[in-house]
């Protein structure tokens, strides 16, 4: 029961809401890190960021 709860939650809301990379790349352009790595992760993004 738990496992279908956290699937549905997952599937019908939090991956509507989570950031493309694209968007991740506009937020880190607007911000004060200089360099920045975005790479695909399974379930989403590893993001480095350096000052």
């Amino acid at each position: 029961m738990n496992a279908l709860i956290t699937i549905m939650i997952f599937r019908h809301m939090l991956r509507k809401r989570a950031y493309t990379q694209q968007q991740f790349e506009e937020l880190i352009k607007t911000s004060h890190f200089t360099k920045y790595a975005i790479e695909e992760a399974h379930l989403g993004f590893d993001i480095w960021l350096e000052k």
